[in-house]
């Protein structure tokens, strides 16, 4: 704990965001998860495991989905945007009307795409992701 911060103060904070993402869960669990792909930190988990750990679920499907952004495929998306997201199929939480997703192969070519209306498959042989307008894409 860095000098000068009341660990109480802190626990009590930690204590309240446990409390927010537990009522946001009641009311709609894939918000909560959506909530946690663009929060999530490593100071996050820590507080979920330490003091929510019946968010622990929801936190492991955060780690697999995605926010807006370009994306290569590999195992897992970084929370900024980049990175690389897992082949499979997707759904976004809450899209705008602008919501786009483009899968392209290699080349360039669309393999598959998605206004966030339905699921999409990132299918295999996808090289890039792009997406924008659909805030976060969970797990189907």
């Amino acid at each position: 704990m860095p000098e000068g911060i009341d660990p109480n103060a802190v626990l009590q904070i930690g204590q309240e965001q446990c409390a927010q993402l537990e009522a946001v869960k009641a009311a709609d669990p894939k918000a909560v998860v959506s909530q946690l792909i663009e929060k999530t930190d490593t100071n996050m988990v820590d507080a979920i495991a330490a003091l929510c750990p019946g968010l622990q679920p929801e936190l492991v499907a955060a780690a697999r989905g995605f926010s807006d952004g370009e994306y290569t495929v590999g195992e897992a998306a970084a929370k900024d945007g980049s990175g690389s997201v897992a082949l499979g199929s997707y759904e976004a939480w809450n899209p705008s009307e602008t919501c786009q997703l483009t899968a392209f192969d290699a080349a360039g070519r669309t393999l598959a795409e998605s206004t966030g209306t339905s699921p999409v498959t990132i299918p295999a042989g996808t090289a890039r992701v792009v997406s924008n307008g659909c805030y976060t894409w969970l797990t189907a």
